[in-house]
């Protein structure tokens, strides 16, 4: 069973650091829930909570590093007001203006 969440580990955060390159996916929790999914597996006996934590820190600030970068690339560019709200996180519908987005396939009564 370790060699099969080992192996299940290194292709899971291989497609974590892969999917770094595609917006829109939150690839650093895949690669935190690769190994929770790792530890899982073998029993929850190989990292201690001190080094969980300090993977969460660490996956916490990558994303919050990921927001800032392109909150100063919205601003640097000349994005306005709510450009600059979006960059930031703070659009409350993701996905609704792209094509194909989360709410495009719904009948207008349900979009959100």
């Amino acid at each position: 069973m370790d060699t099969f969440a080992d192996w299940l580990f290194v292709v899971l955060w291989g497609a974590g650091v892969l999917l770094t390159l595609v917006p829109f996916v939150p690839a650093t929790l895949l690669i935190l829930a690769a190994a929770l999914l790792h530890e899982a597996l073998v029993g929850f006996r190989e990292l201690s909570l001190g080094l969980w934590l300090a993977l969460g820190v660490l996956a916490l600030l990558a994303m919050s590093l990921d927001n800032l970068a392109t909150l100063l690339g919205a601003r640097r560019y000349g994005a306005g007001r709510a450009g600059l709200w979006g960059a930031s996180g703070g659009n409350p519908r993701p996905f609704s203006g792209c094509p194909g987005g989360a709410d495009s396939s719904l009948p207008p009564g349900l979009a959100l």
